[in-house]
């Protein structure tokens, strides 16, 4: 176990990490805290009814749900296998180089990392987007008739992204027991919305057979089967995020241990907390031809510093410039939460992919090892992220119009193109990437191994590959 240790350390210290960078404060429920942060369930929930109340309503609601959270857990088990043998903090990015061969690690690298970089501004930019309608739509519960003019919307996401810059470099001693209080904070509203839905709502009350049967396709457009697999983009959308805690493995005791339990964990507890949530909504639905009236149904429902302040200030000004695409398209967040789910879901895939095609070697001995179910949970996981790919492309509904229409593959290339010039001009012939890891008689760390629960963790700032804080998902938590 030892010798092995050392062949993972020798690897780390080769790429330009060092293994006792930051003190090991955090706690599995730290990280566990931070990932549930990530996906937020209800905020993720509420601000995307307006994608499945148009494609299948109750059923695709539901049972999209129940379908993406058991695919979002093949996921996170295959990741989680990974990190339990490379608890890296370059999660991803690093993980696709170290399975893959020496020839083509740099190259496969750099394309996950550059997905992974554009997954983390897309996804930020859709929760504060989607944070900043969420606030103007509250008015409507004092107010049906107020309705959010595009300047009135964007202003409000540049006030929501300035408050998340300021916390991320000024608050960051707090981000721990943010992280904490998330899964406390989340199970309180849980219980709140249940009883307070189901005890004053003074509309809808449906019947159990409505719920799980009702299915409504026709606001969409689309034939009856496509518009479900449209409608996933809900589900997918929120069930995503949760590879980035990846990050946090230089902060954390034992990382190879603590950090894949807190990956699946953290999934199938947003799976139970979805299904918690969305029911005593679907009991309680009002008309939805009225909800579909308004861009964020939700309100009508409920009548010293050490980071890389640059990192974040380019972050924060690039989640800006994209959210002018608002002022041309009224379904700019489509196009925001596709881009994410589809940039974060393709990063997870390569090294996924990397590791089927090689044959599983090099995680055969991982200490979350899922054994000989592992080809069929990681072909699951290829085969939903490709066709991902192409159904959150989509418009929620048809016809098309250029206000209405899904930009989200716009963007995915435009910054596909960014990637390869980059890497053609600058990468190609300077970037090394953080190396393969073809070691020879030598087989991964399994287990808890044995000294002072050091993970293999990048360069002592901080921060994941991309240059962006380890302390993924504060804009949900703030």
């Amino acid at each position: 176990m030892d010798s092995r240790r050392a062949s993972i350390q020798q690897h780390a210290v080769r790429s330009g990490y060092d293994t006792k960078a930051l003190p090991k404060r955090l706690s599995m429920i730290s990280v566990l805290g931070l990932s549930f942060a990530i996906m937020a369930v209800p905020y993720g929930l509420s601000t995307t009814f307006y994608v499945t109340l148009p494609n299948g309503q109750c059923v695709s609601i539901i049972w999209g749900w129940i379908l993406v959270s058991l695919i979002s857990l093949c996921i996170a088990a295959s990741l989680a296998e990974i990190c339990a043998v490379y608890p890296t903090a370059g999660g991803v990015y690093h993980w696709s180089a170290i399975l893959c061969t020496p020839k083509y690690a740099a190259v496969v690298s750099f394309v996950d990392g550059w997905l992974t970089l554009v997954g983390n501004w897309t996804v930020t930019l859709s929760i504060n987007f989607g944070g900043a309608q969420l606030i103007l739509s509250g008015l409507t519960i004092y107010d049906e008739s107020f309705i959010a003019t595009p300047w009135q919307t964007v202003l409000m996401f540049w006030a929501v992204t300035l408050l998340c810059v300021l916390v991320n470099i000024f608050g960051v001693r707090w981000l721990d027991f943010i992280n904490q209080a998330c899964i406390w904070w989340t199970g309180a509203s849980m219980v709140i919305i249940l009883i307070t839905l189901s005890a004053t709502a003074d509309v809808g009350r449906h019947s159990a057979d409505y719920v799980f049967t009702h299915y409504d396709a026709s606001a969409s457009g689309w034939g009856d089967g496509w518009s479900f697999f449209v409608g996933l983009l809900q589900p997918a959308y929120v069930l995503t995020g949760y590879g980035m805690v990846a990050s946090m493995c230089e902060e954390v005791q034992h990382p190879e241990r603590e950090v894949p339990k807190a990956m699946v964990l953290s999934v199938a507890a947003a799976g139970l907390t979805g299904i918690v949530y969305i029911l005593p909504i679907l009991f309680t639905l009002p008309d939805v031809e009225y909800l579909l009236g308004f861009s964020q149904p939700i309100g009508l429902l409920f009548k010293e510093l050490e980071l890389q302040v640059n990192a974040i200030i380019l972050s924060a000004l690039v989640n800006c410039a994209l959210a002018c695409i608002y002022f041309g398209s009224s379904a700019a967040f489509n196009s925001f939460t596709g881009v994410a789910t589809i940039c974060l879901s393709a990063s997870y895939c390569v090294p996924i992919l990397v590791s089927l095609i090689r044959k599983r070697e090099l995680v055969k001995s991982s200490s979350y090892s899922l054994g000989k179910f592992g080809p069929f949970i990681n072909g699951v996981t290829i085969v939903w992220i490709f066709f991902a790919i192409v159904i959150f492309c989509m418009p929620v509904a048809i016809p098309v119009t250029p206000s209405t229409m899904n930009y989200a593959s716009v963007v995915f290339v435009f910054f596909a193109v960014v990637a390869a010039i980059w890497y053609i001009v600058y990468g190609r012939t300077h970037f090394k990437g953080p190396g393969s890891m073809d070691l020879e008689g030598e087989a991964p760390i399994t287990g808890t191994p044995a000294g002072d629960g050091n993970g293999i963790v990048e360069k002592g700032n901080g921060h994941n590959s991309n240059g962006t804080d380890s302390s993924e998902g504060i804009s949900k938590t703030v």
